[in-house]
């Protein structure tokens, strides 16, 4: 082998293993910030999986919403279905609920640059970030930060207004 070609290995060889450290490293955060996610739960991306359309985000102009980016086949997401079912009524009028399948509709992954699944991020009427978690939330903790998220967003309105 020419003197080129083993030093082009070797380049391509220590890329392959920075990108694999890099990703491992990534999940190791994200386990150490206390996510409750699985190993399983990273978000692929790429072009969408299925020609229907995402749901819209914000669902709504005149108010929040709360996105539940996730899969049907992860536990935890699973587990945040509940508490988004038992969260529902609660929400009606005041903030809508709207469920991704990071599956189906793999654009929105790198849209919400998702690191993790579950995701839920609210975003006020005009689509902007007000609050994101990564991994499994209790009803308690979820309904507590939409209300402050909910209030920040009021609050911001009146200023602009």
């Amino acid at each position: 082998m020419g003197t080129y070609r083993v030093v082009g290995l070797v380049v391509i060889a220590a890329a392959v293993g920075f990108v694999a450290g890099t990703q491992l490293s990534t999940r190791r955060q994200v386990a150490a910030a206390g996510a409750e996610g699985c190993d399983t739960c990273v978000p692929v991306g790429g072009p969408a999986a299925d020609t229907a359309a995402a749901p819209a985000i914000p669902a709504n102009p005149d108010r929040p919403s709360l996105v539940e980016l996730g899969s049907d086949e992860c536990q935890q997401c699973q587990k945040m279905q509940k508490v988004l079912a038992e969260l529902e009524p609660v929400l009606a009028g005041k903030v809508d609920v709207v469920r991704v399948d990071t599956d189906v509709h793999t654009d929105v992954v790198s849209r919400f640059r998702l690191r993790l699944i579950p995701t839920q991020v609210i975003v006020d009427g005009k689509g902007q970030e007000l609050w994101r978690h990564e991994g499994f939330i209790p009803l308690d903790e979820l309904k507590a930060e939409i209300d402050q998220a909910v209030a920040a967003s009021a609050t911001r309105q009146g200023e602009t207004k």
